[in-house]
């Protein structure tokens, strides 16, 4: 129960920050429409990189350092190694106009790095109780 705890409030915090980084950049509220659709689609991508990319990334890396993870590997591990796989799915998508604009992939990205970092910290800040 830990870890969905984890997992939702670090999709919740990165979906607070990235809302609030584009109204500060361009200046405007994002519509209902369009957090609804980020939402959903960074809500769906989140929990396929959990369970696909997170969780077995972080356990190896703990298996490997004898158990002791500290924040920073586990924020590095999550953040940008465990994400290259989305990252690169997003560069392919970026320039296809029927998928989303090179800003729209951007703004995904950053939420990603964002929430794979957060994840990150709070498995190795919880993770005697969560696995």
């Amino acid at each position: 129960m830990r870890l969905l705890t984890v997992a939702s409030l670090a999709w919740v915090i990165a979906m607070f920050t990235t809302s609030a980084a584009f109204a500060l950049v361009y200046r405007e509220r994002p519509s209902a429409e369009d957090l609804l659709g980020h939402g959903i689609a960074t809500f769906i991508t989140g929990v396929v990189l959990v369970l696909a990319c997170y969780l077995p990334a972080v356990w190896l890396l703990r298996r490997r350092v004898g158990g002791k993870l500290s924040a920073g590997q586990a924020v590095a591990t999550t953040g940008v190694i465990a994400n290259v796989p989305a990252f690169l799915v997003l560069a392919l998508l970026a320039g296809r106009a029927d998928f989303f604009a090179g800003g729209e992939a951007g703004w995904i990205a950053f939420q990603l790095l964002l929430f794979g970092a957060l994840f990150g910290f709070g498995f190795a800040r919880y993770g005697k109780r969560v696995a």
